[in-house]
């Protein structure tokens, strides 16, 4: 986490692995980890660790699915993007990333990147 608070995303990597690797169910150390990989531009990666991260939160930290239609959008898996944005507006709709969710739904139209509904 401290290499995270200090912007030392490729430093923290390793750690996070090695801490999975005693803890596999940790979502906490999942989710961390996915937010590293994605600000390393490891793309799939922080796709599968925010994946696994918000199946094992059971919902709890619902930033977790920006993180990962950030990550469907990065890998161009744009419908898929789209598809987890609405859900993220349907389920949690007051959250305070809710406005960004619909920001970044609205781009994704906007650049023809998805299909309007």
């Amino acid at each position: 986490m401290a290499f995270l608070d200090e912007n030392k995303y490729d430093l923290a990597i390793a750690p996070l692995q090695q801490s999975l690797q005693l803890d596999p169910v940790s979502w906490e150390t999942h989710w961390t980890l996915a937010r590293a990989m994605y600000h390393q531009e490891q793309y799939d990666g922080a796709l599968k660790e925010a994946q696994q991260a918000l199946g094992q939160s059971h919902g709890v930290e619902p930033a977790i699915e920006l993180l990962i239609a950030q990550s469907q959008t990065a890998v161009g898996n744009f419908e898929d993007s789209a598809a987890t944005l609405r859900a993220f507006l349907k389920n949690h709709p007051n959250d305070k990333g809710a406005a960004t969710a619909r920001r970044w739904l609205d781009r994704l139209a906007a650049d023809g990147k998805i299909r309007k509904q």
